[in-house]
């Protein structure tokens, strides 16, 4: 269950192709089955550095060519809500005690603000 979750929420990647557009932070129906993925499931993702992980992607959003703003915006944030969930269950297993909903404290990745 926790896979098939997992692979489910990467490809729906926040709405992207459906055109869905974010002006803030998202959450979905099954990020908890996504967090016990990413924490139980022994998903390689799970072990990554999110830190490094969001670095990459945003060098990537920063050089990109977005059609509108709106675009440039919702790419934003579609790499953050997928950061805060990374990292929230990252930050579990180096302190297990976080519980799994702690994660919605907003979370900024070192250099972005």
């Amino acid at each position: 269950m926790w896979g098939k979750a997992f692979k489910r929420w990467q490809e729906w990647d926040f709405g992207a192709s459906d055109g869905q557009e974010l002006v803030k932070t998202a959450e979905s129906e099954i990020d908890y089955a996504v967090a016990g993925s990413l924490i139980e499931g022994g998903d390689s993702l799970a072990s990554s550095d999110p830190d490094l992980e969001f670095g990459t992607s945003f060098r990537g959003l920063e050089t990109s060519w977005h059609a509108t703003v709106t675009a440039a915006v919702t790419g934003f944030f579609r790499l953050l809500s997928r950061y805060e969930l990374k990292f929230g269950r990252w930050q579990q297993r180096q302190e297990p005690a976080i519980g799994w909903r702690d994660r919605r404290r907003r979370i900024v990745p070192t250099g972005v603000v």
